[in-house]
C-alpha cells in the first residue's frame, strides 16, 4: 500500500504541442504530484479504493480544476492510468485530479457513483490548498467513468448525498460511453459474464436510476456536457445512445456538444493518445473548457463536430485504428482460431464478409481486413460542394443505386429508425414487418428479405394514403404506429413495442363513425410518452379535421386551429410545424405555423408568397443545433427559415433557397424532408427528394444539402441519370449508417414494389 507524500515532477513538453491553445508552446512546467490522499473511509474497505492524485503546477493559486474518472468497465481500472492528461492540463494551467472507487462485483451499483459524488465534494471542500479554485470544477471520465460522470451530472442527489448542489459543477466531459442508458445495455447483453449485469444487478429499476438519460428533465440546472465518440465494434448503437443523450439534455435547455472522433481514435487510443502533440481530442476538450470558464461558447444548445488528423499524426492514428479493427473482427468472427474468416464464420453479416473478400475465394484473411479499411472514400466536406447541374454531378460520381430484398415481397411504405438500424415496411399482403439494417452497408443484416420480425397483419387499405407504419421514440424506447380496419371498415390507431419477435399490440382508437389516417408520431426521447398526428374524416379525397392524441390519452384528441397539411413534429422536442389544407378555390399563398404541444401556444412563423408544403424543423448543424425550419414552396424550391428574432412573435427570416439543377428531368418536388430526423449527417444539413408527381411515369430522387454561405449541393441519388431507363421512383427516406449516410427509395410499377438503397456520398472524415 502506498503512503500519502508529495512528488515534485518535471515534465518536459515538446516543441510540437497544441499551439493554438498553448500559450508557451516550448515551456517547461514544473508539477507538484501529491499521491493516494484519502477523499473518505468506509468501514471494510481498503483506503486506496477512496482515494485520489492530484497533480498542480507549482505555485498554483485559484487555478480551474479538472476531476478525471478511470474506466474499466465498473469493475477494473486505476487513477493511476492517466496517461499524458496530468501534463496536457497542468500546462495549461489546470489543477488535475484522479480519483480511485470501489469496483464491481464486490462494490455494486449506487457504491461506484456515491465514490465519485463523495470525491467531488471532498475536491469542492480541499482543493484550494493544493492551488485550485473550488468555483472552477470540470468533470470528466472516460468509458465506465463516462457513465458515473454523466450520472453524477444529471442526477441532482448524487451530489446532495453529501451536501453539494449540482451547480458546483462548471461542466461535464464523458469520453466514450455507452452506456448512458443503462436499461438498454443491459437488457440486451445476452454474455453470461455481462459487465452490466455485474455492476448493475437485475432490477430494471435499478438500471432506470443508474440511467443519466432517466434523469434529465427540464428546471435541474444541469452543467453544460461535451461528450466525445471514438470508434468501437458497437459503434452504431454508441452513437445512437448518445445522440439520444444529447438530444435529451438540449429539449431540457442544456447545451450538449458531441464531438466525433471515430476516424481515427478507438475506445483505447483515446486515452492512451489524449495529450499528445497534435492530438485533435485533447485541442476540442480544453477548447470547450475555456468556452465556458470565460463564457465565450457560441449560442446555442450544441450540435456534432467530426474530428479529422492530419499530416504523420493522421497516418498513424489511420494505421492503429486498422489494426483494431482488424483485431477486433477476427476475434468475433474466427471461431475456429485459424487466422482466417470463412463465410459461415461471417453468415450474421454476408453483405460485410462481401465486401471484404476481395480474392472471391470464400475467406477473409488479415491482409483483406486491412485492405478493406485502407480503401479511399471521398470526404463531403461542408464548403467543398458548390450547386453542380446534373451533367456535371453525373461526370463526378456514379450513384450506387442497388435493390434490397427479394422478389417475392413487395415493400410498401418503408420507414427507417432514426436511432437505429431498423426498417419497417408493409408487404404486399398488407402484413407489416420489421428488419435489421447493416449499419455499415444499410443492406439488410439478418436475412435477404428484411421480413425478420412479423410485427401484425390486416393494415387498413387506406394506409397507403397516411404514410403506414410510423416509428415513435420516447423515453421507454421506439415503438409502432400503424392502422388497422375494424368491422365496419373504420381506420383504427394501434401500437407495437418490442420485444419485435413478440412484439406487445395495443389498440389505441375505437371510433365508430370516422376513418383514422396516421401521420407523424413524435420522436423525443425526453419524453414520456409518444404523441401521434392523425387525421379524422372520410377517406384520403373526403373532409378531414386534423388532430394529435397522447398514447396514453387517445380518447382525447387535440385539434388544430384549422385543417393541417402534413403536421410533423421535431426531433427531441414537443413543437409540431403545419401548414393549413388549402381547398382549391382558396389563395395560393400558405403559411406555415408553429405548435407546442406542451402549452397548447400556435403561431405563424412565416409571412412570404408560396404555397408551403411538407414543413419540418431541424437541428442545423452549420448553426449550433439550432432550430430551423425547411419548406416546398410551389413544389419547385425548399426554402429555409431562421428565427432571427427570438422574440416569439416576428416571422421567421427566409435564408436560403434550395431548387435542382436547370437540367433536371422532373422540377416538381415531392417528399422532401431533412435526413437523420432533422439533426444532419456528419456535421452537416441535407435533405431528401422526390422529383416528379407520384403518378408520371418517371420520377427521381435527390439528396440536397444546405450551405450558409449559399454552396448548397445538388446530387441525383438513382441510377436513372445513366440507365435512362425510366422509373417511378417514389418516396426517399434517410438513414446514417456506421460510417456514411444511405437513402432509400421504392420502385413501383415494375412487379412488386421494390426497395432500393443508394450510397450518397457524405461519410463520416476517413471513414472506410
Amino acid at each position: 500500500m502506498k503512503t500519502n507524500f508529495r512528488l515534485l515532477v518535471v515534465f518536459a513538453i515538446a516543441s510540437r504541442v497544441l499551439s493554438q491553445t498553448a500559450p508557451r508552446p516550448d515551456a517547461r512546467v514544473d508539477i507538484v504530484a501529491t499521491l493516494d490522499v484519502p477523499y473518505a473511509g468506509v468501514a471494510g474497505v481498503a483506503p486506496i479504493f477512496l482515494s485520489l492524485d492530484v497533480h498542480a503546477p507549482k505555485d498554483a493559486k485559484a487555478a480551474p480544476v479538472i476531476i478525471y474518472v478511470h474506466g474499466g468497465y465498473w469493475k477494473a481500472g486505476d487513477k493511476s492510468a492517466k496517461g499524458h492528461l496530468p501534463g496536457f492540463f497542468c500546462r495549461h494551467g489546470y489543477v488535475f485530479v484522479s480519483v480511485n472507487y470501489r469496483l464491481a462485483p464486490a462494490a455494486r451499483d449506487p457504491a461506484p457513483v456515491q465514490d465519485v459524488a463523495r470525491a467531488v465534494a471532498w475536491v469542492h471542500d480541499h482543493i484550494a490548498a493544493y492551488g485550485g479554485d473550488p468555483a472552477q470544477l470540470y468533470l470528466t471520465g472516460h468509458s465506465a467513468g463516462a457513465h458515473l460522470v454523466a450520472l453524477v451530472g444529471t442526477d441532482p442527489k448524487r451530489l446532495a448525498e453529501f451536501g453539494k448542489p449540482l451547480s458546483i459543477l462548471r461542466a461535464v466531459i464523458p469520453l466514450d460511453s455507452a452506456a448512458m442508458d443503462i436499461r438498454d445495455v443491459a437488457a440486451n447483453d445476452r454474455r453470461a459474464d455481462s459487465p452490466y449485469r455485474d455492476a448493475f444487478g437485475d432490477d430494471p429499476a435499478a438500471w432506470a436510476d443508474a440511467s443519466p438519460i432517466v434523469h434529465v428533465g427540464k428546471g435541474k440546472g444541469f452543467p453544460p456536457f461535451l461528450m466525445v465518440v471514438a470508434y468501437g465494434p458497437a459503434i452504431a448503437s454508441k452513437k445512437r445512445g448518445l445522440d439520444a443523450f444529447a438530444d435529451a439534455l438540449r429539449c431540457a435547455g442544456t447545451r450538449a456538444e458531441v464531438v466525433d472522433a471515430s476516424s481515427f481514435r478507438e475506445h483505447q487510443s483515446l486515452m492512451t493518445e489524449f495529450g499528445t502533440p497534435d492530438d485533435p481530442v485533447a485541442k476540442a476538450v480544453l477548447e470547450f473548457i475555456e468556452g465556458v470558464r470565460k463564457g465565450t461558447l457560441a449560442p446555442g444548445l450544441g450540435g456534432e463536430r467530426v474530428l479529422q488528423t492530419e499530416g504523420v499524426a493522421a497516418a498513424e492514428s489511420a494505421r492503429q485504428l486498422e489494426a483494431y479493427r482488424t483485431r477486433i473482427l477476427m476475434r468475433q468472427f474466427d471461431k475456429g482460431g485459424d487466422g482466417r474468416i470463412t463465410r459461415e464464420e461471417m453468415s450474421a453479416n454476408p453483405f460485410l464478409f462481401d465486401r471484404i473478400d476481395a480474392d472471391r475465394d470464400g475467406a477473409v484473411s488479415p491482409d483483406e481486413l486491412n485492405r478493406y479499411f485502407q480503401r479511399e472514400q471521398p470526404v463531403q466536406k461542408a464548403a467543398d460542394a458548390p450547386p453542380a447541374t446534373q451533367s456535371q454531378a453525373a461526370a463526378a460520381w456514379v450513384p450506387d443505386d442497388q435493390r434490397l430484398g427479394t422478389a417475392e415481397v413487395s415493400y410498401l411504405d418503408p420507414e427507417f429508425l432514426q436511432d437505429g438500424t431498423l426498417v419497417v415496411f408493409a408487404d404486399q399482403h398488407r402484413t407489416v414487418w420489421v428488419g435489421e439494417i447493416d449499419p455499415r452497408t444499410g443492406g439488410f443484416a439478418k436475412s435477404p428479405s428484411g421480413c425478420d420480425y412479423r410485427i401484425d397483419s390486416g393494415l387498413s387499405p387506406w394506409s397507403r394514403y397516411s404514410n403506414g407504419p410510423e416509428w415513435g421514440l420516447d423515453a421507454a424506447g421506439p415503438a409502432l404506429f400503424y392502422l388497422k380496419d375494424n368491422a365496419q371498415g373504420t381506420g383504427q390507431l394501434w401500437r407495437a413495442e418490442p420485444p419485435w419477435g413478440k412484439p406487445r399490440l395495443t389498440q389505441l382508437t375505437h371510433d365508430t363513425d370516422v376513418h383514422n389516417w396516421l401521420c407523424e408520431p413524435s420522436v423525443n426521447a425526453a419524453a414520456a410518452t409518444t404523441r401521434i398526428v392523425i387525421y379524422r374524416g372520410g377517406g384520403p379525397k373526403g373532409s378531414n379535421v386534423s388532430a394529435w392524441i397522447d398514447e396514453e390519452r387517445p380518447t382525447e384528441p387535440h385539434g388544430f386551429a384549422s385543417r393541417a397539411y402534413l403536421a410533423r413534429f421535431s426531433y427531441g422536442t414537443s413543437l409540431l410545424a403545419w401548414g393549413p389544407r388549402r381547398r382549391a378555390e382558396d389563395p395560393e399563398t400558405t403559411q406555415v405555423s408553429l405548435l407546442d404541444t406542451e402549452t397548447g401556444a400556435s403561431r405563424l412563423i412565416t409571412d412570404d408568397d408560396g404555397a408551403k408544403h411538407d414543413p419540418w424543423l431541424w437541428h442545423a448543424p452549420e448553426f449550433d443545433g439550432e432550430l430551423l425550419l425547411c419548406v416546398n414552396v410551389d413544389q419547385r424550391a425548399l426554402a429555409v427559415y431562421r428565427d432571427q428574432a427570438h422574440d416569439g412573435k416576428t416571422p421567421w427570416t427566409r435564408t436560403a433557397t434550395l431548387t435542382l439543377p436547370a437540367d433536371a428531368p422532373h422540377h416538381q418536388l415531392k417528399s422532401c424532408e431533412p435526413v437523420n430526423g432533422g439533426r444532419g449527417a456528419f456535421g452537416r444539413s441535407w435533405f431528401t427528394a422526390q422529383a416528379g408527381d407520384d403518378k408520371d411515369p418517371d420520377t427521381s430522387i435527390w439528396l440536397l444539402g444546405f450551405g450558409p454561405g449559399g454552396n448548397h449541393t445538388t446530387r441525383r441519388l438513382d441510377n436513372g441519370a445513366v440507365t435512362g431507363k425510366p422509373a417511378r421512383r417514389l418516396d426517399p427516406e434517410s438513414l446514417v449508417g456506421e460510417n456514411e449516410l444511405f437513402v432509400y427509395y421504392t420502385l413501383v410499377g415494375d412487379g412488386p414494389s421494390q426497395l432500393h438503397r443508394c450510397r450518397a456520398s457524405v461519410r463520416a472524415a476517413n471513414g472506410p
